[in-house]
């Protein structure tokens, strides 16, 4: 049966109601004059829609340090529970199920306050109308008829889920429970959670009505594939079709590479009386020629020629230790006569693409000048010396006697006289 306030709770201050600041979810208690809040329900169970503000005064009571009138607690719960039945009667609930939820609440009202220090001395005068039999403890018998109430088959799923928030929020081993009591309410907490979850359309009823068109936008592949997988896939498409552009585009210069050297065939020079040549690398080198040097001296250069084979891998512009070893006697020579040095690459008529190098020309001018830095390394200054590539476009002749192409892959060294 509700409990009715004293009329002289209706004087006290709203701020304060029973001797200390406590704000309350929904506003505080009314004064003299308030108007009663309209039913706004907050959640499907009208029970605990209506029991809101009680159920919010539960947490702020367990963190309350102390409470100086407990007669004025006592009424302004009082008069949220006189609310509480209103709010009930108005929204038509049976009889029968507004005394139940009031005494669920009347109990979690006592078991909060009489777990605090300051209301565990006897002076709080019990809210709930249940008066427990003679030696047992009252903490639990309002358990046993919250059991009874879970498990009768005709009460509603509205009372069961009111009776599980109240065990959610109470009835724990902070208050005046023995052991077994905090053991049952775990239990009955627990079936109540699994009963709840596997009974009633309200279980299966969903937090959201649009979240599943949420999910249905997300992109299937972007569900299971992470960013930074993607990133890589593209980065790597990009680097294949960027080494597979550089490729079509060295094969289209290699063409016109080859129809400009065409456009200017070397014209023969009128004979003219020899002149005397001068020796000038050729005594130099003549003691120290390694395999694969050919030395001859004309009337204005002299020219050093190394195979390419000799100095390099396949299709690779690296220096061999050995072909640096060859270089030393050439670069010591060239110290020793004076005049401009050119280095020059050939390669031969086979296409030797890489992704390094995705051209006979480029090839050329990269191992011009690796042995230009070899030369520098070994004492030629560096303003004496230039390099060039020119690829395939001076092929060597070929022999009188087989007629057979010789491998035109080489290195020039030229010493022009007098410059």
């Amino acid at each position: 049966m509700p409990i009715k306030p004293p009329a002289s709770s209706a004087d006290s201050d709203p701020d304060t109601p029973f001797g200390t600041q406590l704000s309350v979810r929904g506003g505080a208690a009314p004064g003299r004059g308030a108007s009663r809040r309209a039913v706004t329900p907050s959640c499907p169970n009208p029970l605990i829609s209506e029991a809101d503000e009680l159920l919010a005064l539960v947490p702020q009571l367990r963190s309350t340090a102390q409470i100086a009138d407990l007669a004025q607690l006592r009424d302004h719960v009082s008069l949220l529970l006189q609310r509480f039945d209103e709010s009930l009667r108005q929204r038509k609930i049976a009889a029968g199920l507004c005394q139940k939820a009031h005494f669920v609440l009347c109990a979690l009202i006592d078991e909060v306050v009489q777990a605090m220090p300051w209301g565990a001395n006897g002076a709080w005068e019990r809210l709930n109308p249940l008066e427990a039999v003679a030696g047992a403890n009252p903490t639990e018998a309002s358990l046993r008829a919250f059991a009874q109430m879970a498990t009768d088959r005709t009460g509603s799923r509205e009372l069961r889920e009111l009776i599980y928030v109240a065990l959610a929020l109470s009835f724990d081993a902070r208050g005046r429970i023995t052991a077994a009591g905090v053991g049952q309410a775990d239990t009955m907490r627990a079936r109540l959670a699994d009963s709840l979850k596997r009974k009633g359309d309200a279980a299966a009823r969903a937090l959201s009505a649009r979240w599943q068109p949420v999910i249905g936008r997300a992109s299937a592949l972007g569900s299971w594939l992470p960013l930074w997988v993607g990133i890589c896939l593209v980065g790597a498409l990009l680097a294949v079709l960027y080494a597979w552009l550089t490729l079509a585009l060295a094969s289209q210069s290699d063409r016109v590479f080859a129809r400009i050297t065409a456009l200017h065939p070397p014209i023969a020079a009128a004979a003219a009386p020899a002149a005397a040549v001068q020796p000038r690398l050729t005594p130099l080198l003549a003691q120290v020629q390694p395999r694969g040097l050919q030395v001859r001296d004309e009337i204005d250069r002299s020219i050093v020629t190394l195979d390419d084979r000799a100095l390099f891998e396949p299709g690779d512009a690296s220096l061999l230790r050995a072909g640096a070893d060859s270089l030393r006697p050439v670069a010591r020579a060239l110290q020793a006569v004076p005049g401009q040095v050119v280095v020059i690459g050939h390669t031969d008529g086979e296409t030797e693409r890489s992704a390094r190098f995705s051209s006979n020309w480029e090839l050329s001018v990269e191992r011009a000048r690796a042995v230009r830095d070899a030369l520098l390394l070994f004492g030629v200054p560096s303003q004496r010396m230039r390099y060039d590539g020119r690829a395939d476009s001076e092929p060597l002749a070929a022999e009188s006697t087989n007629h057979t192409l010789p491998h035109s892959g080489r290195i020039e060294i030229e010493l022009l006289v007098g410059r």
